[in-house]
């Protein structure tokens, strides 16, 4: 399992193919808040699960336009409540 998993694992396609790889895991220094998780952590977590769940790789450029696009429903889904 790779700690501090980032979406730009270099060859990450090669370097997973064992079975003994089984995932990643995304790691945040600072306190798990709004703010925090919001500013420093959505690029890598959405990064890094469409590594682990899909074969698609996106640029850094791609993914951070694409998490952009999500944050308002992303935000609005986790704090309807």
């Amino acid at each position: 399992m790779y700690g501090n998993f980032q979406p730009h694992v270099r060859d990450y396609d090669r370097r997973s193919a064992p079975a003994s790889t089984i995932g990643g895991a995304p790691s945040s220094w600072a306190a798990t808040n709004e703010f925090n998780f919001g500013k420093d952590m959505m690029f890598d977590s959405l990064g890094c699960a469409e590594l682990m769940w899909s074969t698609e790789r996106s640029s850094l450029q791609e993914l951070s336009q694409r998490v952009q696009k999500m944050m308002p429903g992303i935000k609005r889904g986790a704090f309807a409540q």
